[in-house]
Formats: C-alpha cells, sequence, structure tokens
C-alpha cells in the first residue's frame, strides 16, 4: 500500500428507527460533508484504489456518497471495521489490501482517530 487514507462516517441522525446504533443513517448535512470531502480528495489527486467500508448503515451512506468522486475505486463492505479497534482496522487493510495502491478506510472512532495518531506520531500502528 502507497497511501492510506482515514474517512470517518458522515454526521448521523443520534436514532435509528429501529433503536440499534448499527442501522443509524446519515443526516442531510453528513450526505453533503461526505460529497464534498471526496471531491476534495480528488481534486487532490487522493484517489482509492480500494475502500473498506464499515457495514453500518452511516458508513455504507457516507461511502455511497462519496463514491461518484471516485469512479474507478472498488469498494468492500466489512463487518469487522464496526467500531473497529486500530489494530482490527489494520489487520483488515493487511488481509484485504496489503498491493494495493491507495487505500480508503470508511469506518468509526476512535479506532480511525486511535490508528492516525500512531501513525502520525511515529509509533507502531499495531501493537503486536
Amino acid at each position: 500500500m502507497d497511501r492510506l487514507i482515514l474517512m470517518r462516517h458522515g454526521k448521523a441522525e443520534q436514532h435509528a428507527a429501529s433503536g440499534g446504533d448499527f442501522e443509524r443513517a446519515l443526516a442531510p448535512r453528513g450526505q453533503n460533508d461526505a460529497a464534498l470531502m471526496a471531491k476534495v480528495l480528488a481534486k487532490a489527486g487522493l484517489s482509492p484504489d480500494l475502500a473498506l467500508v464499515s457495514s453500518a448503515r452511516r458508513t455504507r451512506e457516507t461511502w455511497d456518497a462519496a463514491a461518484p468522486a471516485f469512479p474507478r475505486a472498488r469498494a468492500a463492505t466489512r463487518r469487522d471495521l464496526y467500531h473497529a479497534e486500530a489494530q482490527d482496522v489494520l489487520a483488515a487493510i493487511r488481509e484485504e489490501a496489503p498491493d494495493t495502491g491507495t487505500v480508503m478506510v470508511v469506518g468509526h472512532n476512535p479506532g480511525l482517530h486511535e490508528l492516525a495518531l500512531r501513525l502520525a506520531l511515529g509509533g507502531p500502528a499495531d501493537p503486536a
């Protein structure tokens, strides 16, 4: 992998009609923000070859809003990215995309935030 893009899902509704966290949808602002951020990334030449997307509704909807800016990207939805910890995100990347140029992960905090901090600080992204 040459480049990693971490994208947290857009702003989501506070409660799903089902009452479950997994099914919370994006708010209109989240849809707009995801589409805008994708356009900014694409304009800067930062387009993923592969997007690993948590299977939660809000992350799938975030990718759906972003995907038009990345017409060549392949997407893989993964249940194990739902509220994944930093080392789990890294494991999914290693499993799914060891030789892929640019990988985008559309997921959740605190896992994405934790991974970004570990990578930015130059420490091991995976404690193991």
